[in-house]
């Protein structure tokens, strides 16, 4: 067999599963090209405005209708960049990238009331009709706005919403299926914008903007805004956008296979899912975070270490362990250590039985690595009582008391 295909296989066969993140490029951190001008968000792969047929060019600008990419790697760029630029003191929420979306007007011209910026992004695959799917987003307001509004919104549909003609004014005849309607007026930090909805098996692409017109906004005027700025004008509300996320609801994190490496080594491994880049995930050793808003991380151990993942789904929260093994301690059933236990059943609901670990210490821990539960196995055949435990998944560790070998396990409780 061709050593390519082999090892393409050997991957697949290891991660078979989808993106659990379904937005293409979440974070914008990949692009064509470089952005040094307004009205470039077609330069971040995956994203675009509602109008199709729009090329920006080195002079081309487009007063509304259009976001504004921005990159790090625009250095400083006035227009396009972050270390320098005219409207915003922000970084980036994660990676390199983020958008400039346009909210509001407030002209006392009535022609001018209506200006929208509208962002338009893809989906990997079409969404699952009757299925439910969380979204979540994060804005923060640019300190040159001199206006906060509400109503951020994100409407799925199947393209339809495309036009060429009116994609600057506010889309009142389409319903966003996730809005906050609450004045977003935080010029410091990034606020999260979240909701879940039922798909109609249709929607393949969303629209992220104000779908209201002036008379079904509210407005406040913004915090610490900027009056003294050469740009500064008293009609503009811009939001700088990052780290969109479409998950199913009933989706679960993937922290990876068991590892393991040497002691002493130099190796370190990756554990996390793969496939995916941007996920509102939080890393955990012990109960302490490690990490954040990484699909995967890179670990290099010095003992045996279980390694929680958490992902963030409208409010809940759901786990998943890797465990890094470090030596000689055994961890995968799939060994043959000197405690050869079984635990059953799996998932369990009030107890579990402990078999063939006579002797054996136990803890049993959350996701989070607080222990819940300890003591020790009298006999080759224990009932443990897990009633007092809310349901979760745990770690169930065994310690033979004489060798130190340890046995680790993850019992689900329903």
């Amino acid at each position: 067999m061709n050593r390519k295909l082999a090892i393409s296989l050997v991957f697949l066969a290891s991660y078979c599963h989808a993106q659990i993140n379904l937005v293409v490029n979440p974070s914008l951190e990949n692009f064509n090209t470089c952005p040094f001008y307004w009205d470039q968000i077609t330069y971040s792969d995956g994203w675009t405005q509602l109008d199709s047929t729009w090329n920006p060019t080195v002079t081309s600008h487009y007063p509304y209708g259009i976001p504004e990419y921005c990159n790090v790697c625009a250095g400083t760029n006035t227009y396009a960049g972050f270390s320098n630029n005219v409207f915003f003191n922000h970084a980036p929420r994660t990676g390199n990238a983020a958008v400039e979306v346009q909210t509001f007007f407030n002209e006392f011209d009535p022609s001018y009331q209506n200006k929208r910026d509208y962002l338009q992004g893809h989906l990997t695959s079409t969404l699952t009709a009757g299925q439910s799917y969380c979204v979540t987003f994060y804005v923060t307001l640019e300190q040159w706005s001199y206006w906060a509004t509400n109503n951020l919104g994100v409407y799925f549909d199947n393209g339809s919403i495309d036009t060429t003609h009116d994609f600057g004014l506010p889309q009142t005849g389409y319903t966003p299926q996730i809005i906050e309607t609450a004045i977003i007026n935080d010029t410091l930090n990034w606020v999260k914008v979240s909701g879940s909805f039922i798909a109609n098996g249709t929607e393949r692409l969303f629209t992220i903007g104000n779908f209201s017109d002036y008379a079904h906004t509210s407005f406040a005027p913004a915090f610490g805004r900027d009056t003294t700025g050469s740009y500064l004008s008293s009609s503009y509300t811009t939001y700088l956008l990052d780290d969109v996320s479409v998950i199913r609801s009933n989706a679960r994190p993937i922290a990876g296979t068991d590892h393991t490496i040497p002691v002493g080594g130099t190796d370190s491994v990756i554990i996390g899912d793969i496939l995916d880049t941007y996920l509102p995930v939080y890393w955990y050793v012990n109960g302490v975070k490690i990490d954040s808003n990484k699909a995967n991380i890179k670990v290099k151990p010095n003992i045996t270490t279980t390694y929680v993942v958490g992902l963030s789904l409208c409010g809940t929260m759901v786990y998943d362990t890797v465990i890094v093994h470090v030596g000689s301690t055994i961890i995968s059933s799939t060994a043959s250590p000197i405690m050869d236990p079984h635990i059953y059943p799996n998932p369990a609901t009030n107890q579990i039985t402990i078999e063939q670990a006579d002797n054996a210490t136990f803890s049993i821990t959350d996701m989070l690595g607080r222990v819940v539960q300890r003591g020790k196995l009298n006999s080759n055949t224990e009932q443990i009582d897990l009633s007092a435990l809310v349901p979760a998944s745990y770690i169930v560790q065994l310690t033979n008391p004489v060798t130190g070998e340890k046995v680790v396990k993850k019992v689900v409780k329903e």
